[in-house]
């Protein structure tokens, strides 16, 4: 019965909790001393400041309920709500104070300087600079792409005046570029291991060294088993879609051993992620990134998205 009474509704509207009724009661007993002490001031400095407090909890509860509408609605989506920005704003501003204000005028001025000197730059800036904002590019970049280049000349026809008859001399060239896509592609190394051993006593066999493994009894390649992990946690590529790439690529490979390969390049990798996870302990602000992305077996049909 006292529960109810704590938690019920008064009139339509919830009571606070038994915390927020106790923090009430002791405001106004400590509000009720100072009135009968004479201390009128200090006890409105008290119900400000009391006031106050509630006031930043409640923006701090806001917020936290705005972002967790958030990513709830959209989880996907890693833009800002308007309301949030909103309470920040007023968070910000509620800690201004009237020293940190700006003059107005002296504000315009410091405005009309930095338009003068921003002219006088335009006006002094040499016609090189000018020229490379006009120049446009190809519109796309490249970082350590293997280059081909190939020579075009004129045909023999071409090279002779159709006006005066004589030879025409180079004067320079053209430069156009084009980019093309190389599929990847699987490389099968054979290794052929010689072995020695002597005519006579039958014994004492010597075997070229082999290649070194990553895994044992594996045939990845450190390349190969880069590409699997990569392409599984970075670029979110399931291993059964993994293995339908590979089959393309000509490297029938079953899911079970790009499994047995992940899991044994994590037993790999193990120490580093230790020594990292160490380092983001103590780390001052550790930035994290909560959005999650949707994955789905084979199998199991996509379930439909939680509307707005």
């Amino acid at each position: 019965m006292s529960e109810t009474a704590t938690t019920g509704t008064a009139g339509g509207a919830a009571l606070p909790p038994r915390r927020e009724m106790a923090a009430l009661r002791q405001i106004k007993e400590s509000a009720q001393a100072l009135l009968k002490e004479g201390k009128t001031e200090e006890t409105w400095e008290f119900l400000l400041s009391a006031l106050e407090a509630v006031l930043s909890r409640n923006t701090d509860l806001e917020l936290l309920v705005a972002k967790l509408r958030r990513v709830h609605l959209n989880p996907r989506s890693e833009r800002i709500d308007p309301a949030q920005l909103v309470l920040l704003f007023e968070a910000l501003a509620s800690q201004t104070t009237a020293e940190a204000e700006l003059d107005a005028e002296a504000e315009a001025q410091a405005d009309a300087q930095l338009d003068r000197e921003i002219e006088d730059a335009e006006k002094t800036a040499p016609e090189t600079e000018k020229t490379k904002k006009r120049t446009k590019g190809p519109g796309w970049k490249t970082r350590g792409v293997r280059q081909e280049v190939h020579k075009l000349e004129v045909q023999q026809a071409e090279r002779t005046c159709a006006a005066c008859g004589r030879e025409k001399k180079p004067i320079g060239e053209d430069v156009t570029r084009r980019l093309e896509f190389v599929p990847a592609h699987f490389v099968e190394h054979v290794y052929h291991l010689e072995k020695y051993a002597c005519g006579y006593c039958k014994e004492g066999v010597a075997t070229a060294t082999a290649p070194e493994q990553v895994l044992e009894r594996s045939a990845a390649t450190p390349s190969l088993l880069a590409h699997v992990v990569i392409s599984k946690y970075v670029d979110h590529t399931p291993l059964h879609r993994l293995h339908r790439i590979y089959a393309r690529c000509g490297a029938e490979i079953p899911v079970s051993t790009l499994s047995d390969w992940t899991a044994a390049v994590g037993d790999l990798v193990e120490p580093l992620v230790e020594r990292l996870a160490e380092r983001v302990r103590k780390a001052y602000i550790v930035r994290t990134d909560a959005t999650g992305f949707r994955w789905r077996s084979p199998e199991v049909p996509v379930p439909d998205a939680p509307g707005p």
